[in-house]
C-alpha cells in the first residue's frame, strides 16, 4: 500500500506529484509511454508544471519540448499554488 499520494486524476487531466525532480521526469516519460500503449496521445503543449518548496529552477521537459511552468491552477473550486 503507498504512503504518499502520487498523482491526482481528474476530467482528462492527471496531476503529478514528486518529491525529486528525477522522478518528475520519469512520470512524464512513463505516463506518455503507457498512454501511447493504449491509443492516448499526451499533449506536451498542453502541459505545464510547478514546483513547491524547491530551489532547483531546471525546466521540466518531455522530448526535448520545454513544459511551461505555471504559479497555480484550480481543482474542484479550490486553488493549489506554489505558495
Amino acid at each position: 500500500m503507498k504512503e504518499r499520494l502520487e498523482d491526482l486524476d481528474y476530467a482528462d487531466d492527471i496531476c503529478l506529484l514528486a518529491q525529486r525532480f528525477c522522478d518528475v521526469e520519469e512520470k512524464q516519460k512513463r505516463l506518455k509511454e503507457e498512454a501511447e500503449l493504449i491509443g492516448l496521445h499526451i499533449n506536451i503543449n498542453k502541459m505545464k508544471g510547478m514546483r513547491v518548496n524547491t530551489s532547483n529552477m531546471q525546466k521540466f521537459r518531455l522530448e526535448e519540448t520545454e513544459i511551461e511552468e505555471a504559479g497555480s491552477f484550480l481543482y474542484l473550486g479550490s486553488v493549489v499554488s506554489e505558495s
